[in-house]
């Protein structure tokens, strides 16, 4: 193989898709995509040769769909010449429904939902997605230590094996402190599903060690959240003072996607988290 991901998209969504060819590039992915400055189209071979020995020599599939796809012949060729056991990701930047022929292909095949006015939640997830394909497909392949790492933290944590997901997601802070969702793993594994406002300070303290030094961007709004919920519980259920940021502060213009309701919900006590319950709709 000589790519590990092949990124399909029309025009209009070229941005995306440069942004998620980016993404892999950066985590050491070998990426290919159409009229892209580095691993794109070049003038000889012609173009639709190229097209189809990148597509059959990529290991995962990466559809940038939206509506555009619908009005594209040449989304439905790309994908007609996936290898029959492609594994096949999928982005979603809108609601509409796949035009017949492309539901034939693309119905049942999990997607990542994009929110308009913050990708990097999502292209982060599938970017877990692809490392995940890549694991699970072509085991012999040697990933990245620090992708293996994030990965298989949180997957722990998606297993409720708070412990070994708690150690799994340290060591891979320690080699890449920078990344934020890092950090809010890693604070929801040590979290463990118990309830915060029975949590000892100390613990509460580490949290917030975590979490404030990545907070308080527009692209860091699910971090702000759990850190609210944290202070929320803790502070204010136990009857204490909220340090500041407080919970309005934090929260304040705070959107999530689904993904990362999904996964609040799935790891913060229900009582903890229904004061918020606005934010985690999805």
């Amino acid at each position: 193989m000589l790519h590990d991901v092949f990124i399909s998209y029309t025009q209009p969504d070229r941005n995306v898709a440069t942004y998620m060819h980016d993404l892999f590039q950066a985590n050491q992915l070998k990426s290919w995509m159409a009229l892209s400055g580095s691993n794109g189209i070049v003038m000889d071979p012609p173009f639709e040769t190229q097209l189809v020995h990148a597509i059959r020599n990529s290991r995962i599939f990466v559809l940038i769909y939206s509506d555009y796809c619908n009005h594209s012949d040449d989304i439905i060729r790309e994908i007609r010449q996936r290898n029959k056991q492609h594994p096949t990701v999928i982005i979603r930047l809108d609601d509409s429904r796949y035009r017949p022929d492309l539901s034939y292909y693309l119905e049942g095949i999990q997607y990542v939902k994009a929110a308009h006015h913050n990708l990097y939640p999502a292209a982060c997830r599938v970017l877990q997605e692809v490392i995940k394909k890549l694991q699970e497909h072509f085991p012999g392949l040697n990933l990245p230590t620090d992708k293996l790492l994030f990965y298989n933290g949180v997957k722990l944590l998606d297993d409720r094996k708070y412990n070994r997901s708690v150690a799994t997601l340290a060591q891979y802070t320690e080699i890449d402190p920078d990344n934020c969702d890092g950090w809010f793993y890693l604070a929801l594994a040590t979290i463990g599903g118990r309830k915060i406002r029975k949590m000892t300070l100390q613990e509460v303290q580490r949290l917030e060690a975590m979490l404030l030094p990545v907070s308080g961007t527009k692209e860091t709004g699910f971090i702000s959240l759990l850190l609210a919920i944290i202070r929320q519980s803790y502070y204010a259920g136990n009857g204490f003072i909220v340090p500041a940021p407080g919970i309005e502060a934090l929260v304040d213009g705070v959107v999530l996607v689904r993904e990362e309701a999904l996964v609040l919900v799935m790891h913060i006590d229900e009582s903890e988290r229904s004061r918020f319950q606005q934010f985690l709709a999805y």
